[in-house]
């Protein structure tokens, strides 16, 4: 009897110790930071890291995006700013020779009504060319320019603007002038190519043209440039090559001077230069 009491009181005790320790555990438990645990902390820490990459690369390629799309944007705002100029000159070109034209107040007739829209831009070249033979600049420079109101695309007013301005060495407008001609007559070969043969020397001219331009603003690499475009165009044209020679003179290379003059001995053979020339190049050293 009294073991079968001792037994019951010890298993009351046992219980009653094993609850206090089960409280104790609760209360740890509860205090316990789940964030502290060191599976919970690498969770969240690759969770982090996951984010963070992505806003790196995002960030990057935010970057990237800008990094192609802010050179189109000034490369377009460059050719916006450059037809404008181009546009604004013409304007401005054409007011002051409207101001000219006011005699005893009253200004000198436009387009007859009689004459074709045709046949009055063909007047007006003819002129504008008779007067630019003469070097009546200023007068010649407003007949281009009236034909250009007129039609905008007539090429052969561009080129006689930069033959003015060239005469004048007014070298920066002319070179934009040429540039824009150049332009209109590549677009035209595009939209014709049939007609590509002749409007290729063309093209070749004007190249020559923009290298003495540029060689004049001291740019001598785009004049060099310009010149061999000039010569892919057209490659056994004596004044190109003369040209090239030229600026292998004055760049003082006398080897790529040598290797030209070769060139133009084969194209035009009895090139009255040809000695003078030689004398140059001889003078030059390696």
């Amino acid at each position: 009897m009294l073991a079968s009491v001792i037994s019951i009181i010890l298993i009351i005790v046992c219980l009653a110790i094993i609850f206090i320790l089960i409280a104790r555990k609760f209360s740890v438990l509860a205090s316990v930071d789940v964030d502290s645990i060191p599976e919970e902390k690498a969770a969240e820490t690759k969770d982090r890291i996951i984010r963070e990459r992505m806003d790196r690369k995002l960030d990057s390629a935010k970057k990237f995006i800008h990094l192609l799309l802010d050179p189109a944007k000034v490369f377009f705002k460059k050719i916006v700013r450059f037809f404008r100029d181009i546009y604004h000159k013409l304007i401005h070109i054409r007011e002051k020779h409207k101001k000219s034209e006011i005699v005893g107040g009253s200004k000198v007739s436009e387009i007859e009504p009689d004459i074709s829209l045709e046949q009055k831009i063909k007047d007006l070249i003819e002129d504008a060319q008779d007067l630019l033979k003469n070097e009546k600049y200023e007068q010649a420079e407003k007949k281009f320019i009236d034909v250009i109101a007129l039609d905008k695309k007539q090429i052969i007013c561009y080129k006689g603007l930069a033959e003015i301005y060239m005469a004048q060495k007014e070298w920066r407008q002319a070179r934009d002038i040429l540039k824009y001609a150049y332009k209109l007559q590549v677009d035209f070969i595009k939209l014709n190519p049939d007609a590509a043969g002749p409007l290729t020397q063309s093209l070749a001219f004007i190249l020559n043209d923009l290298s003495e331009i540029s060689f004049n603003l001291e740019q001598k690499n785009d004049a060099l440039a310009y010149i061999k475009k000039a010569l892919e165009l057209d490659p056994n044209n004596p004044k190109f090559i003369n040209a090239l020679i030229d600026i292998y003179i004055k760049l003082g290379e006398k080897l790529r001077a040598e290797r030209a003059l070769e060139l133009l001995k084969k194209a035009n053979p009895e090139n009255q230069k040809i000695i003078e020339i030689e004398e140059l190049i001889k003078e030059l050293s390696y």
